[in-house]
C-alpha cells in the first residue's frame, strides 16, 4: 500500500487531469494488454502469499500505484505483477482482491467531501448505482477467479489491446 499512497497522493492532482484526456485512457488499456501479455509468457510460480518477499510486495504495490492512471487495471496489473514475482495465479489473484481492500478505502476517503454536495433527490440513484457496482464488481471477481484457473490472461490481453487501439483511432482528441 505505500506505494500506491505514495503515488496517488504525490501525482493526485496529475492524475487527476490525466481523466480529460479519453486517448491517454486508450493508452492506458494497451499498457494493460502488455503487461497481461507478458505475464503469460513467464516462467510459471507456485509461491503461496504466505511466502511473498518484501521486495514482491512493494513492486504489486507500485504496479496498483500507477493503475490509478486511466485505462490501466488494477487488477489486472497486480495479478500481472504477483504472476512476475512468482506466484501461483490463485496467489497473485487473491493478494491483488486483497490489496484492493485498502486502495478503495483510501480512495473513498479522499473523495469523502464529493458526496456531501449529492443533492438530496440524487440520494437514492446514488445508493442504486454502488449497489449495482458493488454486485457487478462480486461478479466480476468471480469470473475473474475462474478464468485464472481455468486459462490464460491472452483473452483480457486481447480485447484490451482491440479496445486500446480502437480508442486511439476513434476517440476526439
Amino acid at each position: 500500500m505505500v506505494p500506491t499512497g505514495i503515488i496517488g497522493l504525490g501525482f493526485k492532482d496529475i492524475i487527476e487531469s490525466l481523466f480529460k484526456s479519453p486517448q491517454f485512457a486508450a493508452g492506458g488499456l494497451i499498457f494493460t494488454s502488455v503487461i497481461l501479455f507478458l505475464s503469460e509468457k513467464i516462467r510459471r510460480g507456485d509461491r503461496l502469499i504466505t511466502k511473498t518477499r518484501w521486495y514482491d510486495a512493494i513492486f504489486i504495490g507500485f504496479m496498483q500505484g500507477i493503475a490509478i492512471i486511466p485505462g490501466i487495471s488494477r487488477s489486472g496489473s497486480t495479478i500481472a505483477a504477483g504472476l512476475f514475482a512468482g506466484m501461483s495465479r490463485d496467489a497473485a489473484a487473491r493478494f491483488s482482491f486483497i490489496l484492493s481492500i485498502p486502495a478503495i478505502l483510501g480512495a473513498t476517503v479522499l473523495h469523502i467531501k464529493d458526496f456531501t454536495a449529492i443533492e438530496p433527490q440524487a440520494v437514492l440513484p446514488f445508493i442504486i448505482g454502488a449497489g449495482a457496482a458493488m454486485v457487478s464488481g462480486y461478479i466480476a471477481i468471480g469470473t475473474l477467479m475462474l478464468i485464472l484457473q481455468r486459462g490464460r490472461l491472452y483473452g483480457f490481453s486481447i480485447y484490451t489491446m482491440v479496445i486500446g487501439i480502437l480508442g486511439i483511432i476513434f476517440l476526439p482528441r
